[in-house]
C-alpha cells in the first residue's frame, strides 16, 4: 500500500459517505413521482388497510389475505404512516398535500434500505477480497440504472436486495473466512428469502 493510498477503514467511511449523498439527494424528490407503480402500490394498499383497521399479522389487500409476498415490507410500510395524513387524505381539500407526505412516509424506508445495500455490498467486497474491492463494489452497485431508478420506491423488491445482500455478507463469512458461528447465525437471521420477506 503506498502513503497515499486510505487505510481499510476509510474505504468503509467512503462507502457510508457515498451511502448518506445518495440518501441526502433523492430523498426530497420521495414526493415527486406519483403513487402509481404496480409493485408499490400494492405495498401502499396494504400498509393503508392494515392502518384502518386490518389485520396485522396477515394483511389483507381489498379485503384479502396477501399471502403472495411475505408481510416484513408491509409492516414497515404502516408504521411509518402518520395518522394526521390518514385524516388528511379523507378531506378533500388537503388531499393532494396529504398524499405529498404519503409518499415521503411509505418511499423513505425504501431508500434507507437501499443505502444499506451500498454499504452491505462493501462489506460482502471486503470479505471475498479486500476493502478497495468492497469499495468499488459499492461505487458499482449505487451508479447502476435499475438501482437508482427502484431505490426511490416502496417495493418489496428494495427490501428483499438489502436482505440478501445482508444474508451473502454472512455467508461468504462462514464459507470463505471460516467465520461458521457467526456466518451461519447472521445468514439465517437476515435471510431474505425467509418467512418475513
Amino acid at each position: 500500500m503506498t502513503e497515499s493510498s486510505p487505510p481499510n477503514g476509510r474505504y468503509f467511511w467512503y462507502t457510508v459517505l457515498v451511502a448518506g449523498v445518495f440518501f441526502a439527494a433523492l430523498a426530497p424528490t420521495l414526493r415527486w413521482p406519483e403513487l402509481t407503480g404496480g409493485n408499490e402500490n400494492i405495498v401502499i394498499q396494504t400498509a393503508l388497510e392494515m392502518r384502518r383497521g386490518g389485520p396485522w399479522l396477515i394483511p389483507n389487500m381489498l379485503g384479502e389475505p396477501r399471502v403472495k409476498k411475505p408481510p416484513l415490507v408491509a409492516w414497515i410500510t404502516a408504521l411509518t404512516l402518520r395518522q394526521s395524513t390518514l385524516d388528511r387524505m379523507e378531506d378533500p381539500l388537503t388531499r393532494e398535500q396529504a398524499y405529498r407526505e404519503l409518499a415521503w412516509q411509505v418511499r423513505w424506508t425504501g431508500l434507507l434500505s437501499a443505502c444499506v445495500t451500498i454499504v452491505s455490498t462493501f462489506f460482502l467486497g471486503r470479505v471475498l477480497f479486500d476493502a478497495r474491492t468492497g469499495w468499488v463494489a459499492a461505487l458499482v452497485v449505487s451508479s447502476t440504472i435499475l438501482f437508482q431508478k427502484y431505490m426511490r420506491q416502496s417495493t418489496s423488491d428494495v427490501h428483499l436486495a438489502m436482505w440478501v445482500t445482508i444474508a451473502n455478507v454472512f455467508l461468504v463469512m462462514a464459507l470463505v473466512r471460516g467465520r461458521l458461528w457467526v456466518g451461519w447465525t447472521g445468514g439465517g437471521c437476515s435471510n431474505g428469502d425467509g418467512i418475513f420477506m
